[in-house]
């Protein structure tokens, strides 16, 4: 297999360690960066190696830090994890030396879908199911950051019914899509459940396909969505990235990471056969330093 070296970013974060052990499980050697020099100790746990920490995605000299990075290390596949990372590196894609290697979507659809009200506005152009989203106070709403990590906030409706996050992957002619219906603690995933044959999964399933196919999404993305008894599967969200249950779904068989560097390198990409029911729950470890160093 042509991919040896893979630069993970954020790799302190739970989308890092996610792409890091679907990677690690076919033999790749991850080496983690992260902004907070704190994460070296994180990237031991998770990575092979530690390189020096990357600057801010906001800092003049991100870019350059990073192809740096790349050419010492000889990489393969770069994954940039945060989404800062992701709108300034598909910003200037058509500047980098490596843009083959990046897993990014284009700039346009970064720009759309990180942005919740006009996620909402581009679904309903195209005539797919939408949860209404406001730039402004609206009563009887979810008020949330109208883009992640920024301080505009936006009101959405409240959804009464299960939540379900969708995995999508796509490279145009194969669309693939997995939902688990799921719980939240602290903004994430905390357990989730897989019912191949249930009504809602199914819904589910079909949306995020749905969703590919009118954006021409390509690569991986997961869509965020509840099921509305009155209106079946309804999304509220897309991220246009990988998702930090990467590595639950690679335990399905659903391995969307593992797919997306397969293509970027050339390579076939195994068929898919819809896993059996199943269940996933996480759980938290520490990192502690006791040398009596303190950053």
């Amino acid at each position: 297999m042509a991919v040896t070296i893979a630069i993970i970013t954020g790799i302190g974060g739970d989308l890092g360690q996610a792409i890091a052990r679907c990677l690690k499980r076919r033999g790749v050697m991850v080496v983690g960066c992260d902004s907070d020099t704190l994460h070296e100790w994180t990237a031991k746990r998770f990575a092979d190696a530690w390189l020096h920490a990357l600057p801010r995605a906001d800092d003049l000299y991100y870019i350059r830090a990073l192809e740096t990075i790349v050419e010492e290390r000889h990489a393969d596949l770069i994954f940039p994890t945060t989404d800062a990372e992701q709108r300034v590196l598909a910003a200037q894609a058509d500047c980098l030396l490596h843009p083959k290697l990046v897993m990014l979507q284009p700039f346009s659809q970064v720009l759309r879908f990180q942005d919740k009200v006009e996620t909402s506005r581009a679904f309903r152009r195209v005539g797919l199911p939408f949860t209404e989203t406001h730039s402004t106070t609206w009563p009887g709403c979810w008020t949330k950051p109208r883009v992640k990590g920024g301080k505009e906030l936006c009101q959405q409706d409240y959804l009464d019914g299960p939540e379900y996050t969708v995995g999508v992957w796509s490279n145009s002619q194969d669309v693939r899509a997995i939902a688990f219906r799921r719980e939240l603690r602290g903004g994430a995933t905390y357990r989730c459940w897989y019912h191949p044959e249930s009504e809602e999964t199914l819904a589910a399933e079909a949306a995020g396909i749905a969703v590919a196919k009118a954006f021409g999404l390509v690569g991986s993305f997961n869509v965020q969505g509840r099921y509305v008894e009155s209106r079946g599967f309804v999304p509220f969200e897309l991220n246009p990235r990988f998702s930090s249950t990467a590595s639950i779904r690679d335990s399905f068989g659903f391995c969307d990471v593992w797919w997306e560097a397969l293509t970027r390198l050339g390579e076939p990409v195994p068929e898919y056969k819809r896993p059996a029911r199943g269940r996933a729950v996480r759980y938290w470890e520490e990192v502690v330093q006791t040398d009596g160093e303190w950053r």
